[in-house]
């Protein structure tokens, strides 16, 4: 179980993996100083908000992923080919893998060591490793989704997959998806077991599947 503790009004978020929670928030300036508390803490600065998993409080920078520009949203993010690269590279210079890495390595050097003899100057390399001879064949995650619930959820998928358990918040989604590919997406949220809070500052859809809070415009939570 992952509870929030907003701070900013007087409930407990509880989010389950077979129960996503809608969090309407209809006072503007408290919407926008909980979703600020929240970016500026996956930015490594101080907050408010308080998240929790089992009772033991987590690092909400680590932990939360928060969801705003869903147009710039893509598994061909840098943070995920990163994590791809880093993957790559231990597994090349594991035990079993070590000797072919180095050989290819060379292989490599070698080649490109026997072009600079057109020049009519000495060139001398700077090394090749293992990073970055990964990082020169670009290897990103790919996505062929078309909606933006399809493509959400393989973002969640490859998230999840790469850095393990995350509470993922996404704001405002109802402005970029109808009610029935909100609902698509909720049921797909549930069936791979994601933890996920929907914040906005209105609600006009009837979701199903889903927990649904109401913090009104005096902070009273219905």
């Amino acid at each position: 179980m992952i509870r929030v503790i907003p701070e900013y009004f007087e409930t407990v978020i509880e989010i389950s993996e077979d129960q996503p929670v809608e969090l309407v928030i209809e006072n503007p300036k408290v919407f926008r100083e909980f979703i600020s508390d929240i970016y500026c803490q996956t930015q490594g600065k101080e907050g408010k908000v308080i998240i929790s998993e089992d009772n033991a409080i987590k690092k909400i920078s680590v932990f939360a992923e928060l969801c705003i520009s869903y147009p710039g949203i893509t598994v061909e993010d840098k943070k995920i080919s990163t994590k791809i690269n880093s993957l790559l590279e231990t597994e090349a210079l594991n035990e079993e893998n070590y000797i072919k890495t180095m050989e290819l390595i060379g292989r490599v050097e070698n080649y490109f060591s026997e072009m600079t003899a057109l020049f009519p100057f000495e060139v001398l390399s700077g090394g090749l490793d293992t990073l970055s001879l990964i990082k020169a064949c670009s290897f990103n995650a790919c996505d062929n989704s078309y909606s933006l619930g399809e493509k959400l959820c393989n973002y969640l998928s490859v998230v999840s997959d790469l850095f393990g358990e995350k509470l993922f918040v996404l704001v405002n989604m109802e402005a970029y998806a109808d009610e029935h590919e909100m609902n698509d997406f909720i049921d797909t949220c549930i069936s791979h077991k994601y933890h996920v809070l929907l914040v906005s500052g209105w609600s006009n859809y009837r979701l199903k599947n889903i927990k649904k809070i109401v913090v009104d415009r005096d902070l009273c939570v219905i």
